[in-house]
């Protein structure tokens, strides 16, 4: 026997309370499922918990329950809430759900938003977040209802309001026409609309009336893909809708400004945390506060996967390598499997019509190659000397292989002005700049628990942080150690970086510290977080030959610990 899904549905006896990753709030039974079992809408939320700003005005249309309400009152301090439900009985879960999470600023509202002050029609469906004025594909109609109808704009007019979130089941052209004043008054505003076609086509509309009207009051489109986690930027979009979703189905539409709109795709060279890939996690953060998307492409899965998970960042994986080798530059087939996975990626990518292509390092050429196939504007991030710093030798010669960066970048950036100087005679330098690395050290990071590593209380603590590589020297870190205990210093040192235990460097470095039998020296692998290790030290050591501009040192001085370094390359600057 088939059992009633709907029994509960607006039963205020029956509603149950759950727990989510930051508030708790009262559903119907049946939404156990939607909410707890499956995360509800989980790209949107992320949109909403990156992207909403402290001191927010957060306007909820067809607020069901108030999960969008709750979501964005945990977000950010000090959130403002408007909420409007017209149904009664989800209006009091709404309610109820408001006073169980002490939510101090909220306006709620039991009418339905629309165009004009009236009494209407009003379809109260089997399921309680699909009623509305017209008929639903999906569910049935339990009974028709009288509903009073008001413009937004009557209770919005005069206030400051930065996101309004729209789900209102096809109803959408008219609360548009609602809201007319508010989006003229707010003209930073975003928003969160859902997309129904069905629903559209019942309202008496065509699907593409909805994205023409939001495109008319000046928003670029990008629909929401819940599942990948990825953005489509519908708005100069060679692909219409049909192409993202099924006309059965809905989608979450994120509306962002004209003026301020800008998606970047960036091409990152690996996925664990090495230097250049922490720089360029905090830019995916910080660019965050001027409302730009983010899209990553990225070679394999690995920590940096980990880190952007949660932060609204959409990514692809696509397996390429580099174009720079060590030793003996060579052309082989590495060159021909990235040509074939790039050309074969540029279908997606063209349909996720970023504004702006951007390669982080200087070591692969393929998210050029990928915006000059799309005719994207490319900006070229070079954070490395290459043959200087890592012994690395271009595929080509270095004059061909600058002059295509040079080609196909409207913009390249130095992290260095020594990296700068070292091409200068090859990219205009009306095209090229340098802009240091802006290094924040988050608190949940600092504050993680990590192991005690040094042994004794009154010894000097010494830290060499970075990839374990001959370029990087850490043998000049172990002598120098060597070398002060056999003066009778007290002193440790700890080694923090990635290696592999058969690299013949790190078993060179075993050999060296096995001479001297010291137990003063350890090695820590994979450290994902390295804030808390430089915590415990005294003194970080930088022994490279030449570091390109050395982040390391940065964040220990950002940590107030002193720095001993090589005086050669960015790191003086």
């Amino acid at each position: 026997m088939k059992l009633d899904m709907f029994k509960n549905e607006y039963n205020l006896k029956k509603i149950k309370k759950i727990n989510l990753e930051n508030f708790s709030m009262y559903i119907y039974p049946r939404f156990v499922q939607h909410y707890v079992k499956n995360k509800y809408e989980p790209f949107s939320s992320e949109i909403i918990k990156n992207y909403l700003k402290p001191n927010s005005t957060f306007v909820d249309l067809g607020a069901h329950f108030g999960y969008y309400s709750l979501l964005a009152y945990h977000s950010q301090k000090n959130t403002k809430i408007i909420a409007i439900e017209p149904v009664k009985k989800n209006f009091e879960v709404l309610k109820k759900n408001i006073k169980l999470n002490n939510v101090k600023n909220a306006k709620l509202y039991n009418f339905a938003a629309s165009n004009k002050k009236e009494v209407k029609d009003f379809n109260l469906t089997e399921a309680s977040d699909s009623a509305g004025f017209y008929e639903h594909p999906l569910t049935k109609t339990k009974k028709i209802i009288k509903i009073k109808s008001y413009p937004p704009d009557q209770i919005l007019k005069k206030k400051k309001i930065d996101f309004i979130k729209i789900d209102i089941e096809g109803h959408e052209m008219a609360v548009l026409e609602g809201l007319k004043t508010t989006l003229k008054n707010n003209k930073n505003l975003s928003m969160l609309v859902e997309f129904n076609p069905k629903m559209q086509k019942n309202a008496g509309f065509q699907p593409d009336d909805l994205l023409k009207k939001l495109e008319s009051l000046g928003f670029e489109i990008f629909l929401i893909d819940e599942l990948k986690r990825k953005y489509y930027r519908l708005t100069n979009n060679k692909y219409s809708w049909q192409e993202f979703i099924n006309e059965n189905s809905y989608a979450n539409l994120l509306c962002i400004p004209k003026q301020k709109s800008l998606f970047v795709t960036y091409f990152s060279h690996r996925a664990n945390l090495g230097g250049a890939v922490r720089s360029h996690l905090d830019l995916l953060n910080q660019i965050k506060k001027f409302d730009a998307l983010s899209h990553v492409v990225i070679p394999s899965n690995g920590p940096f996967v980990d880190r952007i998970k949660n932060k609204a960042v959409s990514f692809d994986i696509v397996p390429f390598g580099w174009w720079v080798s060590k030793g003996q530059a060579s052309i082989n087939e590495r060159h021909f499997n990235s040509l074939i996975n790039i050309t074969g990626y540029l279908d997606e990518l063209k349909r996720i019509n970023p504004h702006l292509i951007y390669t982080n390092t200087l070591v692969i050429p393929w998210g050029a190659l990928s915006a000059f196939l799309l005719n994207k504007p490319h900006l070229w991030h070079i954070r490395e000397f290459g043959k200087k710093d890592h012994g690395f030798s271009f595929d080509m010669t270095l004059k061909e292989s600058v002059r295509l960066i040079n080609l196909l970048s409207e913009k390249v950036i130095y992290n260095s002005k020594a990296v700068q100087h070292q091409f200068k005679n090859y990219i205009d330098p009306n095209r090229g700049e340098t802009v240091y690395n802006s290094i924040e050290i988050p608190e949940e990071l600092l504050k993680e628990k990590v192991k005690q590593v040094y042994k004794s209380k009154k010894s000097l603590k010494l830290i060499i942080a970075g990839f374990i590589a001959k370029s990087k020297g850490q043998d000049q870190a172990i002598k120098a150690t060597m070398r002060l205990l056999d003066e009778g210093y007290d002193v440790e040192l700890l080694v923090l970086g990635s290696f592999s235990k058969n690299d013949p460097y790190f078993i060179s470095l075993n050999n060296l510290i096995k001479t001297k039998k010291t137990n003063k020296i350890y090695f820590e692998n994979n450290v994902l977080n390295p804030y808390p290790y430089i915590n415990q030290s005294d003194i970080l050591l930088i022994c490279s030959r030449s570091e390109a501009s050395s982040r390391t040192l940065v964040e220990a001085m950002l940590l107030k610990k002193p720095v001993i370094g090589s005086d050669k390359g960015g790191a003086l600057e």
